[in-house]
């Protein structure tokens, strides 16, 4: 079975849609798109990481997800460390592209990205 051809645009620290470079070139790329984000066991047990800081994430993705509804748009939620999430994707879609901001968190995310990159 052919697996569908799909872009990721991966949402991490950057949770705006105005002036949002990755969003910007999904839209322009000719496959379709999904836009998700990560809530990572692993991250999320970091000594930075809070609640009101997961809070603040989840409320801003409700926003986003507000707004893109007209669009027929909204960002994907998942629960599941990046390699994990990644895996089930592709079980499913043929991914060409994962557009994102690099990463300016802690080591432990720049090393995670590594083994996820499809650019």
């Amino acid at each position: 079975m052919k697996k569908m051809p799909l872009n990721i645009v991966w949402l991490k620290r950057d949770l705006r849609l105005n002036d949002h470079r990755p969003l910007y070139e999904a839209e322009q790329a000719s496959i379709p798109y999904m836009v998700i984000y990560l809530f990572e066991p692993e991250i999320m047990a970091h000594s930075d990481t809070s609640q009101r800081h997961l809070q603040f994430v989840y409320h801003s993705i409700l926003e986003m997800n507000t707004f893109l509804k007209p669009y027929n748009r909204s960002v994907q939620l998942f629960y599941a460390n990046a390699d994990e999430a990644f895996a089930w994707l592709l079980e499913s879609y043929q991914i060409n592209t994962v557009f994102s901001y690099q990463e300016s968190g802690i080591q432990k995310t720049w090393d995670r990205d590594i083994p996820v990159s499809y650019t």
